[in-house]
């Protein structure tokens, strides 16, 4: 751990309490629910401390340096930009991985992807799989570092997107076992896979203005635009999956907390077999399962 350092009485100076205690007020005024929070982690963060050096030395000042960029970051808060955005990374199931407006920001629900996704090859020798959508890569890259036998393949419309699981991927060490594919979906991609997986974008058009400031006006709209009735990528993904999956292999899709009925139904006029549906933490229908 690093510890604070001792810095000189520098003048026009605030302490770590004074300083935090403006970012919450400052964040409350601008209707940011998650004030105290944030402002906790972006001071934290500026400042390069622990929890515990936040509360053993909350009288010490702030040099003028880390101030500008605490509150150059409080600034973008403000207008409602999401912390990951600011930081540039994410946190996800065990690791941490780099986003940026191009990607959406790994969220716990998703991690329940990685979950059923690692009992749906449990067992099966070098596994290979495809994440439709990939994103930042978080889905494929976690399931990669849980089963060390494991190849996959992440695709994905933006070539943006592409380039930050590139990243993701060289940083976790796994150019070797992972591979990336520019495609619409399954335009471009062949081969057979024993496990495919989808965060697709899921919410109706309607719906998408009334969605929260941090994430209707950060987050790529593509990502989680899903049409009229929020079913557009579901009914590719059934589709075409199956045409792609070995014997036995399953697909495990995140879905929105209403979708279950509409998405087994598709899963079921495509012919697929064992289909479940599992809830997030919060108790709401979030991961769909089938086999072929």
């Amino acid at each position: 751990m690093i510890k604070p350092p001792v810095w000189p009485r520098w003048s026009k100076m605030a302490s770590v309490g004074d300083t935090l205690a403006q970012a919450v007020s400052r964040l409350k005024l601008a209707h940011i629910e998650t004030a105290r929070i944030d402002s906790d982690i972006l001071l934290r963060e500026a400042l390069g401390w622990s929890r515990a050096d936040m509360i053993a030395h909350h009288q010490d000042e702030v040099p003028p340096d880390i101030l500008n960029q605490f509150w150059s970051w409080v600034g973008r808060r403000e207008r409602a930009e999401p912390i990951a955005y600011i930081l540039g990374r994410a946190a996800f199931w065990k690791s941490e991985f780099k986003v940026s407006p191009a990607v959406l920001i790994p969220r716990p629900e998703t991690e329940g992807v990685v979950e059923h996704g690692l009992v749906a090859i449990e067992g099966k020798t070098d596994p290979v799989i495809l994440d439709i959508g990939t994103g930042s890569g978080a889905i494929l890259i976690s399931l990669l570092l849980e089963n060390s036998g494991a190849h996959g393949l992440g695709s994905d419309i933006s070539r943006r997107a592409l380039d930050i699981a590139q990243t993701n991927i060289t940083t976790h060490s796994l150019s070797s076992r992972a591979k990336l594919m520019h495609s619409d979906y399954f335009e471009n991609i062949s081969g057979r896979f024993d496990l495919i997986v989808s965060n697709p974008p899921y919410i109706e058009e309607k719906v998408l203005p009334t969605l929260k400031a941090d994430v209707i006006g950060f987050e790529p709209r593509r990502a989680l635009n899903g049409g009229t009735d929020g079913l557009n990528a579901y009914r590719v993904i059934c589709e075409h999956a199956k045409k792609l999956m070995k014997p036995k292999a399953s697909l495990v899709m995140e879905i929105g907390f209403d979708q279950k009925v509409a998405v087994t139904k598709l899963l079921k006029t495509n012919s697929y077999q064992e289909i479940n549906c599992y809830q997030d933490l919060a108790g709401h229908d979030r991961i769909m399962t089938a086999k072929i």
